[in-house]
């Protein structure tokens, strides 16, 4: 269903008015969403009475839980992006110099989620393709929230009240990126407890797209406002374009309240990816592929850049443990590997053991190990120097047994799948595999070797075998036809080919039975061979009796001939029927005397039936099985009451 809210209007305000779509998630226009992987998922150690609470690994590296792998399961309290525990905000109207707002009708605690900031996800030429078409429009503010490698979001057409979130130089909230079922999201957390009905504001530098040269005047009116929105040292686009600093300009004379237009907001209760749909004719003639970065962005740095130059000092080392956890939040595979390969060397150049110590503490080798995952996978030429960079990182931390034991993805824990690395195609990555693996874990890589070593001998033996039954079914072939006129000869058999090992067949029927595989030899001595069995005697020709028995009587067979062997099948289904039903019976089942009379006194009445019926001339087939076994199994119950 489609709802539509339309905002309540002053007298003041202008007609003008647009749509925007409310979409509960992204939407993604220029490739299709990520799937869910076991081996991206991040496992963590918590418990189910204890619930992942603030002490959760995953929930300190910015990671959403996932049910399915969480030991909490559907307990678990780190899946607030998923189950969508937005707080109570509402829309401000415009006031003073500023537009629309963001309200909480709520009160907050400091580090509360707020909301998710939800638009269209674009790539690099979309945004910019957009950029140019909206300030053709007329537009005046901007909605685009960076991601990572080049992803931006657009809340322009189609998001959620997020977009109304205004800047401050003393903002009450934050934007924060978490990795929830394998993509990048974007939420706002509360900085500081916040009293309902208060506007909630956030600070866009380094949040908002960072390819605009223009400052523009800030309006937070805040005691410490800094005049202009954005870095002094780095030139950062403002969401909302358009307010210079000339005093002249047609922006002195806008008024929100009089010309800000209202937006007519369209509730979407699902909404679909539209891959390729919303990009320009250029990008779809390229197949809607994604750039990736293998540098700096245009006209500025990456965010990972800026985030390295405010907690690193000039030779690249951190200067103080507080921003270990900040740099294990950036270790995710959506950022490109110019910028995971800036992070692994910010890690190997840490000064300190105990620096070293708190990356193992924060849970650094879950986030390895999902990047290494999509390194093997993915295996490239840019990503082979990376797989063996990372495992250089693995080889520079004090590994714990504990921290080995508690590290694991969704698909395996991290000790196999080291143990699996050490037998990767490339030799170096193997090499340096096999060192961590011997350095921590040496019993279970012994392990690991004696069990292949096991396992290729039995495939030897188990290969030779094969081999030796397949010249055995070649020489069965060739002599199949000899055999065939012995048989029917009741003669000996003649003298039989020679087969590949230069030995002749023994003439008994075990010569063309299959050899049993070999048993693995063991350290104790083998008892003596036992005597070999006595030669079967020759095969005799098969009788030409056409006898059948009942159980083998086919729906098709029809026997027309009444003789002895037709009283013999009669006779056979009767004792058959009798002797199971009278397994039960103690009684019965002691008196064969009383059971033999049984079995005679139904023969004489079937026979005497069906003599009487067909008139002497009778036949057997399927249906008069089943008459006499029913007709044995009526009597038959008499004796069971």
């Amino acid at each position: 269903t489609t709802t539509t809210t339309t905002t309540t209007r002053t007298s003041s305000c202008t007609t003008i008015s647009y749509r925007l779509d409310i979409i509960p998630k992204n939407v993604y226009t220029s490739r299709p969403r990520r799937r869910v992987r076991a081996d991206d998922v991040m496992v963590c150690d918590c418990s189910l009475s204890e619930g992942c609470s603030e002490n959760c690994i995953n929930r300190m590296m910015f990671v959403e839980c996932d049910p399915k792998y969480c030991p909490c399961g559907d307990e678990c309290q780190n899946c607030r992006f998923q189950n969508r525990e937005y707080a109570e905000v509402s829309l401000m109207e415009p006031k003073d110099l500023k537009g629309f707002g963001l309200m909480t009708r709520q009160a907050l605690k400091k580090g509360q989620f707020v909301i998710e900031y939800v638009g269209e996800v674009v790539n690099e030429e979309e945004h910019n393709r957009r950029k140019v078409e909206y300030r053709k429009e007329g537009k005046r503010h901007f909605y685009f929230m960076s991601i990572a490698n080049g992803e931006v979001i657009d809340a322009t057409r189609r998001g959620n009240l997020s977009r109304f979130l205004n800047h401050s130089c003393n903002p009450n909230c934050e934007t924060q990126k978490w990795q929830v079922g394998g993509e990048l999201c974007i939420g706002i957390f509360a900085l500081r407890d916040v009293d309902a009905n208060t506007e909630l504001t956030f600070d866009y530098h380094f949040e908002r797209d960072a390819q605009q040269t223009q400052r523009l005047r800030c309006l937070c009116g805040e005691p410490n406002c800094r005049g202009f929105v954005g870095s002094k040292t780095a030139n950062v686009e403002d969401a909302r374009d358009g307010l210079g600093d000339d005093p002249s300009s047609s922006a002195s004379l806008y008024d929100p309240a009089r010309d800000e237009p209202r937006p007519v907001m369209v509730e979407r209760g699902h909404v679909e990816d539209d891959p390729l749909g919303s990009l320009s004719t250029s990008s779809q003639q390229q197949g809607g592929r994604r750039r990736r970065f293998s540098g700096q962005v245009a006209r500025g740095q990456t965010e990972v850049e800026q985030f390295l130059e405010t907690v690193c000092s000039e030779g690249g080392v951190l200067t103080s443990d507080a921003h270990v956890i900040a740099v294990v939040r950036y270790l995710k595979p959506q950022y490109s590997i110019f910028e995971i390969s800036n992070i692994f060397q910010v890690i190997l150049a840490s000064p300190t053991r105990s620096m070293r110590e708190e990356f193992v503490k924060r849970g650094i080798l879950s986030a390895l190990q999902v990047l290494m995952h999509r390194y093997t996978e993915e295996l490239t030429k840019a990503n082979l120097p990376l797989l063996r960079k990372a495992l250089d990182v693995v080889s520079f931390l004090p590994l714990t047994e504990e921290a080995i034991i508690r590290s694991r993805t969704g698909k395996c824990s991290f000790t196999t799948f080291l143990l699996d690395l050490c037998r990767h195609h490339d030799q170096e990555a193997a090499r340096r595999a096999g060192a961590i693996a011997e350095k921590h874990l040496a019993s279970q890589l012994r392990r690991r070797r004696e069990s292949q070593q096991r396992a290729q001998q039995q495939m030897a033996s188990s290969s030779g075998w094969r081999d030796r039954e397949r010249e055995r079914e070649r020489d069965r072939d060739r002599d199949r036809p000899r055999i065939r006129e012995w048989r029917q000869d009741g003669g000996r058999p003649p003298s039989l080919a020679v087969n590949a090992n230069g030995k002749r067949p023994r003439d008994d029927a075990r010569a063309f039975l299959p050899s049993p595989p070999p048993r693995p030899a063991h350290k104790t001595a083998a008892p003596p061979a036992a005597a070999p069995p006595p030669p079967r005697p020759a095969p005799t020709p098969t009788s030409t009796s056409n006898a059948k028995r009942f159980k083998e009587i086919s729906d098709a067979f029809v026997w027309k001939q009444s003789s002895d062997d037709f009283r013999a099948i009669v006779r056979e289904i009767i004792e058959y029927r009798v002797k199971k039903s009278t397994r039960d019976n103690k009684v019965l089942r002691k008196d064969k005397a009383k059971v033999e009379a049984i079995i005679d006194k139904l023969y004489n009445k079937v026979m005497k039936k069906e003599n009487e019926r067909a008139g002497g001339a009778v036949t057997v087939h399927k249906d008069l099985v089943k008459k006499v076994d029913g007709y044995a199994r009526g009597h038959m119950k008499q004796y069971s009451k």
